[in-house]
């Protein structure tokens, strides 16, 4: 199989990466086969790095040997939970009947909030390949084997990518400011204590004030990250114990409406888990999906890989370790 990814739109048809995946039946070629074909073609991939079975062999220019260590590691994804077909699950599975996993990526190239991000941006292309024989090796073992040997390859360069993806949200927050600002242009879909996307500001702040009491303090943001990747200003609002925090988001793209909501509640010890997942349930039905990391649940009525893609990198970059005070924007007045 083989993966040609491009960056649309500022980069729509130019091959970014690609991706290349052979199945071989074991026993029927040798590791020491694969490798000596790579050599002849590519050479070694650096001074003292022959190419050797189970590694990530690395061939680059002189400007990405301090990046190695981006490539070097990485636990790849089920296929599906990047790839569709046609807009539907993808249903591929390995030669054993298991999900087909995906590529392994250096993390920077499919997360750009990666703080990695400005050194991996001069790294240069690169070619990765990786070879995986243990079928082959529990058959000589007379162990039987389980599923096929496995090459992989790799051809990136991550500086042109993000520069590509960078352009393609400004090109596309451009197109989205009119079809933002309808979108929100009166209340809709589910509400959050009573409050809805699309609602005034002002009358949001109401919602709220009367929830959480005049005593609840306000802080003031700006560039606040929300799920869109984008920008948006907001309010914070805390009730006077510190126990329910509100905070309601508006974008330039929709001025004077309630574009995103965050809420959080510190329940007093003892409290059942189960029974505040049964309420939530009672109210929104069953969860889309569930994210194994965070314990986190969504509720949603897209069903399209790509839009649990979107969340889970989003609470990726949110593990690394961001808080409410000034890296992420919250101040107050």
């Amino acid at each position: 199989m083989i993966a040609l990814i491009d960056e649309p739109p500022a980069a729509e048809g130019r091959v970014l990466a690609a991706w290349r995946r052979v199945y071989i039946e074991p026993g029927t070629i040798q590791a020491s086969q694969i490798i000596g074909s790579l050599q002849q073609k590519y050479g070694d991939p650096g001074p003292k790095e022959p190419v050797r079975e189970a590694e990530t062999s690395m061939w680059r220019e002189p400007s990405g040997n301090g990046c190695r260590d981006l490539y070097r590691w990485g636990q790849p994804q089920a296929l599906a939970s990047r790839w569709t077909d046609e807009g539907k699950d993808l249903a591929l599975t390995a030669p054993d009947g298991t999900p087909m996993p995906g590529a392994i990526y250096p993390t920077v190239l499919t997360d750009p909030s990666d703080p990695r991000r400005n050194e991996a941006l001069g790294c240069g292309p690169f070619l990765t390949a990786n070879l995986n024989f243990d079928a082959s090796r529990m058959q000589a073992s007379g162990y039987g084997a389980r599923g096929m040997d496995v090459v992989d390859q790799t051809l990136t360069d991550i500086g042109p990518y993000l520069e590509a993806f960078e352009a393609s949200r400004e090109i596309l927050a451009e197109q989205l400011t009119s079809a933002s600002e309808a979108a929100f242009d009166a209340p809709g879909g589910p509400d959050m204590v009573g409050l809805r996307l699309g609602m005034s500001i002002g009358e949001a702040e109401e919602i709220v004030r009367a929830r959480l009491g005049d005593a609840a303090r306000k802080f003031g943001a700006t560039g606040v990250p929300h799920g869109t990747g984008g920008y948006a200003d907001g309010s914070l609002y805390v009730a006077e114990d510190n126990r329910e925090l509100i905070a309601l988001l508006e974008d330039p793209a929709a001025p004077g409406r309630l574009v995103a909501v965050w809420r959080r509640i510190y329940a007093p010890a003892g409290t059942s888990a189960q029974a505040v997942l049964r309420d939530i349930k009672a109210k929104y039905g069953e969860p889309a999906w569930f994210d194994d990391g965070t314990g986190e649940y969504f509720f949603a009525d897209a069903q399209a890989p790509s839009c649990e893609v979107a969340y889970r990198s989003v609470l990726a970059w949110r593990k690394t370790g961001r808080t409410l005070g000034r890296r992420h924007g919250w101040r107050a007045g």
